[in-house]
């Protein structure tokens, strides 16, 4: 039995023998993780601040001795983090565009590790609307407020 707990300010590992690892973090909350690989060594972060992190465990003989949090780069507002393959991760969002993303081993030009491969529009929740005639030719548009923080 494990016990991943990640706070504001700290990520704790801790197992039913007794170990505990602790690794300090920049003040956020996580809104979500995913799982890198299944043998649970690397897990992928969301943060309030909108970044995306890769948290990677490390180990000896099944016992975890160190944990290290790497910044990757910034994204949508996630609900969801699926590791697909290759370094390919479906990033879910409720309130922002879905994402496609490519991870690199290297920084890119923009020093993000993360590259965008595709973008799903998502204009939920819609807060307000309204119809409105801009040209007043009778082909009334609707217009919405619409998203959450930085992707509103």
């Amino acid at each position: 039995w494990i016990q991943k707990g990640v706070g504001h300010t700290t990520i704790q590992y801790a197992s039913l023998s007794g170990t505990n690892v602790t690794t300090p973090m920049d003040r956020a909350m996580i809104s979500c993780t995913g799982r890198v690989d299944p043998e649970g060594g690397r897990f992928l972060l969301r943060d309030d601040l909108g970044d995306v992190l890769l948290l990677v465990l490390e180990a000896e003989n099944r016992t975890v001795t160190e944990m290290n949090v790497e910044r990757l780069g910034k994204s949508s507002v996630a609900s969801s983090l699926t590791y697909l393959d290759d370094g390919v991760v479906y990033l879910g969002s409720a309130w922002g565009d879905s994402q496609l993303l490519r991870l690199s081993a290297e920084p890119l030009e923009d020093g993000s590790f993360i590259e965008v491969l595709d973008s799903y529009a998502n204009i939920g929740p819609i807060i307000d609307f309204c119809v409105v005639d801009l040209a007043k030719q009778g082909q009334s548009q609707l217009v919405t407020c619409s998203g959450n923080g930085s992707d509103g």
